[in-house]
């Protein structure tokens, strides 16, 4: 099996047993072909306690894969609100731009993904919210009706 792969599989398929088992074979950072680190794929699969887990164990929270998205930018383009929290936390900086510029708040916007574009919206005003509130939609901030 090709590393891009394996990493993959030990993300979407594997338990966080096979994940630290994984870890006494793959550095932390390691990539595959595309420049996926296993912290990019537990983004894209929305594998919250595997990102956790990641980041515990030094997991860069600011890696790029090839295009220049970074884990932050999945979790925001697959509106993972909880899993931007946790990399906002370890670290994550949501200024940095892909190879076209685009930053995990312009990925978030472009598909409408409102609960994680709020989570980055609160973070760049300095205030991460543990949570967004329950039963209300995220305020707009062009639209003031309610």
């Amino acid at each position: 099996m090709s590393e891009n792969g394996a990493l993959y599989d030990i993300i979407e398929k594997g338990t966080l047993a096979d994940l630290k088992q994984a870890l006494e074979t793959y550095k932390i950072n390691t990539k595959d072909e595309e420049g996926m680190s296993l912290l990019a794929w537990a983004c894209v699969a929305g594998k919250k306690q595997k990102v956790t887990y990641l980041l515990e164990q030094g997991a860069d929270p600011n890696i790029k894969c090839n295009d220049g998205r970074t884990p932050l930018m999945y979790a925001a383009s697959n509106d993972y609100p909880e899993i931007i929290r946790v990399l906002l936390k370890a670290g994550a900086d949501p200024k940095i731009g892909d190879k076209t510029g685009w930053t995990a708040e312009t990925w978030a916007d472009v598909l409408w993904n409102e609960k994680s574009k709020f989570v980055l919206r609160e973070h760049r005003k300095g205030r991460l919210l543990s949570q967004a509130p329950k039963g209300k939609r995220p305020h707009n901030d062009k639209d003031h009706s309610r």
